[in-house]
């Protein structure tokens, strides 16, 4: 069963929410995750862990604001992803309000422009866990692709001004860097560098992982963030942070990353806080193959990426191999 809760009720509602927002990046086949999930069993999982599971379906991208917005060329796909990151706000919003644990599948790590965004309103001293291989840190002036995935943590953080854009306007939440740790990173673009040494972030790259172990890792990046253990955590959830050995079926892969174990403990370390209220699990794409890269149709029941990242949310909501409660500091 889930570990007692700091912030939830002992068997709260886990609200599973579908954002297949695609349009952050360039590959099709993310939109597919949430239902790919869904195939695998995660209902069964939640239940298992003893949350009352409330499927929230997928959100319907496809609905356009009346009001004229104008594009200004720096974000591609602009006034969709904004309309999209906007209708994911106001939702988690809501789920947040009701003390509902929010489980939000992407598509692409843009969905987190709405998903914590949504968080801060209900908790202002939210602390973020990100893990991913890339530092999701760009502005629009450094970005080399124009793609909105590769900006969110920038814009979370007020690296640069997200609602000047006018598709943007709605965004009225920034976090402090000092309440933000980054894990697993080992794809960084040049202009990233500067604008992370400038936010004074707490980043820890695989270098780090392979230095100080998984476990060290995850106790200086919790403590960063929630020095007290008191606040409301979010993990926002990469795929591309595991090693494409074990989680090809994504559509950034960066070779020398997290392992089976590492990706485990880092959802095992935020668990036992007792202070995880939500989770972002984006990234994986059904419909790239696991064995060439290549874009094909595959049952996501026996996709590997898909199973491994409904076991890392089982992790992250209090799976255990085996509960003893042992404490080890006096054991």
């Amino acid at each position: 069963m889930q570990t007692p809760h700091l912030f939830l009720d002992a068997n709260a509602k886990l609200s599973f929410l579908g954002a297949g927002l695609s349009l952050g990046q360039s590959l099709s086949g993310v939109s597919l995750a949430p239902n790919a999930l869904r195939n695998a069993g995660v209902e069964t999982a939640i239940q298992n862990l003893g949350f009352i599971f409330c499927d929230e379906g997928d959100l319907n991208f496809s609905i356009v604001h009346s009001k004229e917005l104008t594009q200004s060329g720096c974000i591609k796909n602009e006034i969709e992803n904004g309309n999209a990151c906007h209708l994911i706000a106001e939702k988690v919003q809501k789920l947040a309000a009701q003390k509902h644990f929010c489980l939000n599948i992407g598509g692409d790590h843009s969905i987190a422009i709405g998903t914590i965004c949504g968080l801060l309103r209900q908790w202002p001293n939210l602390s973020v866990i990100w893990v991913d291989a890339h530092a999701d840190f760009n502005s629009p002036n450094t970005s080399p692709s124009g793609n909105l995935h590769g900006m969110p943590l920038a814009a979370l953080t007020a690296a640069f001004s997200l609602n000047e854009f006018d598709s943007f306007k709605w965004f009225d939440q920034t976090i402090s860097p000092s309440r933000v740790a980054l894990v697993g990173v080992r794809s960084i673009d040049d202009g990233e560098k500067e604008l992370l040494r400038q936010s004074g972030m707490r980043v820890f790259t695989m270098s780090e992982v392979d230095r100080f172990g998984i476990g060290r890792v995850m106790e200086m990046a919790l403590k960063a963030v929630n020095p007290n253990g008191d606040r409301p955590l979010h993990l926002s959830y990469d795929i591309d942070a595991l090693d494409p050995s074990i989680a090809p079926s994504t559509g950034t892969r960066v070779r020398g990353g997290l392992n089976y174990r590492e990706a485990h403990y880092i959802a095992e370390a935020v668990a036992e806080t007792r202070c995880l209220v939500s989770m972002d699990m984006v990234e994986i794409n059904p419909s790239i193959s696991e064995s060439s890269g290549d874009e094909i149709k595959l049952n996501a029941q026996n996709n590997e990426t898909v199973e491994l990242a409904l076991e890392i949310l089982e992790s992250a909501l209090g799976k255990r191999i085996l509960d003893l409660g042992l404490n080890l500091e006096t054991a």
